[in-house]
């Protein structure tokens, strides 16, 4: 383990990126990191780090960008970088305009996650003949600002915005293949022929993903304040055009 240490003065919020190459979840909650992070600031009197959807979104974003160049395979080395701010007076001015309150926000990304996705996605699509999908940053952003909005209530409920969208709930823990996978097996109760699905059944979370027009793909898990899990899947362009065929 390499392990890089900032000068003993710094007394803000330090901007720490873990990259694990092993098996993890697919996607640790804030609670988490929020409450390993005030154990040790408890431990020697200083108040709570708040979570701050902002400096998440900057974290996830740059996490993405790292995501090409992590090494896939067994095991390696932790590196663990605690990024210093200088001059000194630069993370005073930060605390002011932050309202006194150090926020934190970190994010351990599974780099499996959006090819874990992508492939059950691209499987249903390759056994009907479609073309693949391709992963997309901004619908991705999309899916995790509104599954971000659901950690509250966990309710099964779509965004309504400009993607389409599969949604996915469990009351315990559920991999985003698991979600897939659910969704690809409405092609059970699904006709080709008359373009239909079968009485009382649904399969337009099928037909969405086997969309042939439907080229980009962005998706997000998070576990629920309650414990439960809501994971989305939007689609760019849209499918499930009324009167038209998925492919």
């Amino acid at each position: 383990m390499k392990i890089f240490n900032p000068s003993r003065n710094l007394i803000l919020a330090t901007a720490i990126f873990l990259v694990f190459i092993v098996s993890l979840r697919a996607q640790d909650s804030p609670q988490d990191f929020l409450d390993a992070h005030n154990q040790a600031r408890a431990a020697v009197g200083v108040d709570p780090l708040a979570w701050d959807e902002t400096v998440a979104a900057y974290a996830q974003d740059y996490a993405n960008q790292r995501r090409e160049s992590t090494k896939y395979g067994g095991a390696a080395d932790a590196e663990i970088f605690s990024v210093p701010f200088t001059p000194r007076d630069q993370p005073q001015r930060q605390e002011k305009q932050a309202g006194g309150v150090s926020r934190v926000l970190c994010f351990a990304v599974s780099p499996r996650q959006p090819h874990d996705f992508l492939d059950a996605h691209n499987q249903a699509r390759a056994a009907v003949g479609v073309d693949p999908l391709v992963w997309d940053e901004t619908v991705a952003a999309y899916a995790q600002d509104y599954a971000n909005q659901r950690r509250g209530d966990c309710a099964l409920e779509h965004s309504s915005g400009p993607y389409g969208e599969n949604i996915a709930w469990s009351s315990g823990d559920m991999s985003g293949v698991e979600a897939v996978n659910m969704w690809v097996n409405e092609q059970a109760d699904y006709d080709y022929g008359s373009n239909t699905c079968a009485s009382g059944k649904q399969c337009g979370h099928y037909t969405q993903i086997v969309w042939k027009n439907s080229v980009r793909l962005g998706c997000a898990k998070v576990s629920c304040d309650n414990g439960q899990t809501f994971i989305t899947c939007n689609y760019h362009p849209q499918g499930n055009i009324v009167g038209e065929w998925p492919y």
